[in-house]
């Protein structure tokens, strides 16, 4: 069972991710903006995380780059879930250092098959 952060301040979007990503035989630790997921990526054992990019305090793409300058955290696999789909956006997201781009609306098979993917990348590569 992999643990993974989300961080969304959408309060149904992470309900969402919890429920499917627990379904999918995952721990969930959610945080409602990136601050939030920092702190709890500092006190936790994560496998993975999934993150929004437009949230107060800290968006996903801020968090991202503070993640992979981190010595301790920079492996840790990062899938960005967002509502910006064009192409400008998800290269933000790549240069910012995301492992995974999926845009809103989700399908939680497409997720899940993500997640698996980049999980198992990450452990080859450990």
């Amino acid at each position: 069972m992999a643990t993974l952060i989300i961080a969304d301040d959408d309060d149904e979007v992470r309900e969402l991710l919890n429920f499917a990503l627990t379904h999918g035989g995952h721990k969930v630790l959610a945080a409602r903006d990136g601050q939030e997921a920092w702190e709890l990526l500092q006190t936790n054992d994560a496998d993975g995380m999934v993150l929004d990019v437009n949230m107060p305090r800290m968006d996903g793409l801020e968090l991202c780059r503070k993640v992979r300058e981190s010595e301790r955290f920079c492996r840790t696999p990062i899938l960005m879930l967002t509502i910006r789909k064009e192409h400008k956006d998800q290269l933000k997201g790549f240069d910012a250092g995301t492992d995974e781009y999926l845009a809103k609306p989700f399908d939680h098979v497409v997720l899940l098959a993500r997640v698996k993917a980049l999980l198992e990348r990450a452990k080859k590569t450990a």
